[in-house]
């Protein structure tokens, strides 16, 4: 009597019987009928049983708990296999049936009326765990669950080969894992980290999510790892840890659980619903119910956040669910503060952190498609003002034309010749078009080739602008080493911001025309993938990082000798590290030559074709 528990099934696990203890009479009655029904298995019981030639098998079965698969079992053990097994599912154990395999003792048997659906995977659990022993080797399955078990177990072997190492990070896993070594069941141990490189390393991390974990994973990515990881508890979660690990994007983290409990129990300040905020964005959150959760609590406080704050807010929402009266809400609050500010009283330090907030607000407004005009005016207004002003504080610039840069070329296709300096295309009074040619770095320090050095050289000091690394040298947007283009450079402050309102509100369009290896779609349109970035890695598209976006058009197909091609012109909307390139290597038709981003085979076959990577920059197109 009594229904069927875990705890009962447990107390019974060492002899393998786990049966209920129901009316064993009628059950064997039952069970003697259905012997007499079954002529067929009888009769190789007859024939074969005295030579046992199932003798040494270890038989797994799942099946229903009848009286009819009884007889099969009992045929299987009179024919010398060892049988061990349970239900096919919750609903398919006869209580007669059990009580009669339990009676009989011809198999280690773990079944039970009632049984909930965690109680059912124990017993399947023990069918495949056979103490001192290697396990089965023959399978007898009905429902497929049994099955579905020794596929996942395949699959997570291949996953433990992987794995090389486990670090103690709390003295509840270390004496779990110690518990395991003692047993001989621990794959492998670590008690520290080898010197060597972590590279091509994938690494599963289940930790407190704090900033100290955070620390360890980075020292992991640090050497090269990949890390994926989530919090090893419900309440183990900080949520200032999981925005610094998006920020840091050290590695994907899944860690919404503690955030989710922290927003609905608590009033949050301005500042943390910000970060919560932009986590979501970079976390990739896609939770509807969670993010209005957060609108909730922030929109009563706008008036509290920082422009900062604000900025984090606004961006969150566009990179993980636009919510159009939250954005409204936070312009019409924007707008009523640069109407108030007085940029000749703020600090240098205060007056940039407004306008790159500004910026940022622009760029995230126009991603989600609800940037308002009365935003643009106010935005722009100040923002040229404080452009005009940094002017005035550097002095006054003269704007002689650039014939030093090699002025125009007398053709299109000289442009595509090979040219020591960059070209001269267009000179204005503000600002400069220059043609770039691969090899050329727009501005940094990882090149001997620099656009930057060269316009610093030959324009000198005359352009403050061109030696403020901060406002990057003067230049609206750079272009990949090796590719080619048109890249617009400021002469003036004023123009930088201004250009720079334009670019952010998307009035600014940079077309390309690429070539790429594959045929790819006509019907594709657009790639939404984010983009993650770290330091001088080649950059991912993927669920996680920044959002991005990128439009395309397929205008032709071909064909060189066993290569097939394609040429896409595309417009970027976001000017993330590498888009286009990691964009369409992660739609699997990445540029012509392009070291990179494709496998050595594929790069090997594009030089054939160029000795460059065939993407370049035709057109800046200006409102």
């Amino acid at each position: 009597g009594g229904d069927f528990g875990v705890k009962e099934a447990t107390e019974a696990a060492t002899t393998g019987q786990a049966a209920r203890r129901v009316a064993l009479l009628s059950g064997r009655v039952l069970w003697t009928l259905a012997v007499r029904a079954m002529p067929g298995l009888m009769a190789c019981r007859t024939e074969f049983g005295p030579s046992t030639p199932f003798k040494g098998f270890h038989v797994n079965r799942s099946l229903h708990m009848t009286r009819q698969t009884g007889v099969l079992i009992e045929t299987l053990a009179a024919l010398g296999a060892k049988v061990r097994g349970c239900s096919c599912s919750i609903f398919s154990t006869q209580r007669h049936a059990t009580a009669a395999f339990a009676k009989a003792g011809t198999s280690a048997v773990f079944a039970g009326i009632g049984e909930t659906l965690p109680e059912y995977w124990w017993c399947a659990e023990q069918v495949m765990t056979v103490p001192g022993q290697g396990g089965r080797d023959r399978l007898v399955d009905d429902g497929g669950e049994a099955t579905l078990l020794i596929h996942k177990g395949k699959e997570f072997e291949r996953k433990a080969l992987k794995c090389r190492g486990v670090s103690k990070e709390t003295i509840t896993g270390w004496r779990r894992r110690r518990e395991m070594a003692a047993k001989d069941e621990l794959l492998s141990r670590t008690d520290f980290f080898p010197l060597t490189p972590f590279k091509s390393l994938h690494v599963k991390a289940s930790l407190h999510m704090t900033i100290q974990t955070g620390v360890l994973i980075e020292t992991l990515a640090a050497l090269g790892a990949k890390v994926r990881g989530c919090s090893c508890s419900i309440f183990s979660t900080q949520r200032h840890a999981t925005a610094a690990f998006a920020k840091a994007g050290t590695s994907a983290v899944f860690a919404g659980i503690g955030v989710a409990l922290n927003l609905s129990a608590s009033q949050l300040a301005p500042q943390e619903l910000s970060i919560i905020a932009w986590a979501f964005g970079m976390l990739g959150v896609n939770n509807p119910t969670l993010f209005h959760a957060l609108v909730v609590r922030a929109v009563p406080q706008l008036e509290s956040f920082a422009m900062g704050g604000l900025l984090k807010l606004a961006w969150g929402s566009a990179a993980s669910g636009v919510d159009v009266e939250l954005f409204m809400t936070i312009q019409n609050e924007v707008i009523a503060r640069l109407e108030q500010v007085d940029l000749r009283s703020c600090s240098e330090l205060s007056r940039n952190a407004l306008l790159q907030d500004t910026l940022g607000l622009l760029w995230a407004s126009n991603f989600a498609g609800c940037c308002s005009r009365n935003l643009l005016t106010s935005a722009r207004l100040v923002i040229r003002q404080a452009g005009a002003i940094m002017d005035r504080a550097h002095g006054p610039s003269s704007s002689p034309a650039c014939e030093s840069l090699g002025g125009l070329r007398s053709s299109e296709a000289d442009l595509w010749q090979p040219a020591s300096t960059p070209q001269t295309i267009l000179d204005l009074p503000d600002r400069v078009v220059i043609f770039k040619h691969p090899g050329w770095e727009v501005h940094s320090q990882h090149t001997e080739l620099r656009l930057s050095s060269i316009l610093q050289a030959t324009l000198g000091k005359r352009f403050a602008i061109m030696h403020d690394e901060e406002h990057q040298c003067g230049f609206l947007h750079r272009l990949d080493v090796p590719s080619s283009g048109l890249v617009l450079v400021d002469k003036t402050y004023e123009a930088y911001y201004d250009l720079n309102v334009q670019l952010n509100a998307g009035e600014i369009a940079r077309d390309y025309v690429i070539l790429c290896h594959g045929w790819v779609r006509p019907c594709l349109k657009d790639i939404k993938a984010k983009v993650y970035w770290r330091g001088l890695l080649p950059a991912s598209a993927g669920d996680q990082g920044k959002p991005s976006l990128t439009r395309l058009k397929v205008t032709a197909h071909a064909r060189h000798s066993s290569t097939v091609l394609s040429l896409v012109v595309v417009r970027i909307t976001t000017g993330r590290r590498h888009q286009i390139r990691s964009h369409f290597s992660h739609l699997g038709h990445p540029t012509v030559c392009d070291g990179k981003y494709t496998a050595e085979a594929t790069f090997r076959s594009g030089q054939d074709i160029c000795t460059r990577n065939v993407l370049h920059r035709y057109r800046p197109r200006l409102p």
